[in-house]
């Protein structure tokens, strides 16, 4: 490493910090005259951040390197193998873990350690399906809500049921892990007491895990929102969350699900139907058969309807405050002069 003085034109080389064997610098700061050299040395099991004077002359040999802090601890196992930076804060990885700088100053030296070995994958939610709607969607954050999301049956919805991957280990998600609400008007009621869940592993859609849940009660003619939590259990990182509607009797058509004389008619030339698109449609009491008791029960629950809504989009993730600036040690003040590293100090903040 060496020093320019445009000034008088001296070419100056400066010593590699003392104690640094095999000393590889990565990344150099300039400030205030000073510069700041972020490296490995020790066979690159030691990060490091050192400073050299730029102001010192050739003979003071080693005094003008001072290392100020170790940015990560010697790694026994294995060697610091890659580094990176992002903006002024720099980054090294091992085997194992990963490194950056972060200064404790009850401590004085305390770098930030994210191990990287045996992370779990985190869980995913890969299907999402309702009990007596099983040509029915899931409404997702984000999407319009349409008949594709809205079962007819009599029975409601008493269950829903997901496909997992990634569950961890043990007996799967528990009651905590759920919660239920439905909408009455324009507000969401949460629905009193505990599910029932029950995790059956490899049994879900392409080998997945089937994780079904029993409602407290069910939800008939209303919307329901579900919210499976992030938790040790479920394995997820965030909640997942997603609807089914429940209006009885309803056939489908334009606009909001609504019961009326339309659905009446089809369910009445529907009759003695057994195809299964027929079926699904117009079984509203799934006793296997399209008869007078479906007629009546579309009658009975003329003039019923639901809202359609667009599921709230995933609230963003919230900004994480800025990284305090590294600090660095006071110096005697310097004469001033011009030279390469004559950089104004806050290329350090």
């Amino acid at each position: 490493m060496y020093r320019y003085d445009p000034a008088t034109g001296a070419v100056t080389r400066l010593t590699v910090p003392p104690g640094a064997s095999g000393f590889v610098p990565s990344t150099l700061y300039a400030a205030g005259g000073d510069v700041y050299v972020v490296g490995t040395s020790n066979n690159r099991a030691q990060f490091a951040l050192w400073r050299i004077d730029g102001d010192a002359p050739a003979a003071a040999g080693t005094a003008a390197a001072t290392m100020l802090r170790v940015l990560a601890p010697r790694v026994v196992t294995a060697q610091l193998g890659s580094f990176f930076n992002v903006g002024r804060y720099m980054f090294a990885t091992d085997d194992t873990s990963l490194y950056f700088p972060a200064y404790d100053p009850a401590t004085g030296v305390e770098p930030y350690r994210l191990s990287l070995a045996g992370q779990p994958s985190p869980a995913y939610v890969v299907g999402r399906h309702v009990l007596y709607g099983p040509d029915k969607q899931a409404l997702l954050p984000g999407q319009p809500a349409t008949f594709a999301n809205v079962t007819g049956v009599t029975r409601g919805i008493p269950a829903v049921s997901l496909d997992m991957t990634g569950v961890p280990a043990g007996s799967g998600p528990g009651a905590s892990d759920f919660q239920f609400a439905t909408l009455t008007g324009s507000a969401w009621t949460p629905m009193p007491g505990a599910a029932n869940p029950q995790t059956l592993r490899g049994a879900g859609g392409g080998g997945a895990d089937l994780v079904t849940v029993k409602l407290p009660t069910e939800a008939r003619n209303t919307w329901l929102r579900v919210t499976v939590k992030a938790s040790p259990r479920t394995g997820l990182l965030k909640d997942d969350v997603f609807y089914f509607g429940n209006l009885v009797g309803d056939t489908g058509g334009v606009g909001a699900p609504t019961v009326n004389v339309l659905d009446l008619a089809r369910t009445r030339a529907a009759v003695g139907k057994t195809a299964p698109a027929a079926l699904a449609t117009f079984d509203f009491n799934g006793d296997g058969a399209i008869n007078a008791l479906d007629v009546a029960v579309v009658r009975n629950n003329q003039r019923r309807s639901l809202p359609l809504f667009t599921a709230p989009a995933p609230a963003a993730a919230p900004t994480p405050p800025a990284p305090a600036a590294m600090s660095l040690p006071p110096r005697a003040a310097q004469p001033s002069r011009r030279g390469l590293f004559n950089d104004p100090p806050s290329l350090l903040a």
